[in-house]
């Protein structure tokens, strides 16, 4: 199985981890009443409660264990020159993913990365065997 289609599949078990805490924080923060559907789906609450999760479950796991759940999964993990990182890498690599065609970009440049590991200098790479 090809990287590319791991770290996919990767960023989809992810993607359930960190959907679970936006669904908690919406439900709670959001919900006005149990009877009032519109309430309850509001589509623009629901993206910001996503987008906080995802910025919020990325930015923690890979600043400080250098991999997430899926990664970790999947034998991956992040890193920057020299295998050192700092927040503010982590911070524009995980913002840098909401760019919409951010997860088809590596089919856009010769080195075959993400724009988000291009602007942070943060790279996954498969974790060497110990």
């Amino acid at each position: 199985m090809n990287d590319i289609f791991r770290r996919a599949i990767a960023f989809y078990v992810d993607a359930l981890i960190f959907s679970i805490p936006a669904y908690l924080i919406y439900s709670t923060i959001f919900f006005k009443t149990a009877n009032n559907l519109q309430s309850r789906f509001d589509d623009s609450k629901v993206l910001l409660a996503q987008i906080v999760s995802y910025i919020v479950y990325f930015t923690v796991c890979e600043f400080f264990f250098k991999s997430t759940i899926g990664k970790s999964l999947f034998k991956f993990k992040v890193q920057g020159k020299n295998d050192k990182i700092n927040l503010l890498q982590v911070l524009v690599r995980s913002l840098s993913r909401i760019v919409p065609i951010n997860q088809i970009s590596f089919l856009f440049n010769d080195e075959k990365i993400f724009w988000h590991e291009k602007w942070s200098n943060v790279y996954t790479v498969k974790r060497s065997k110990p």
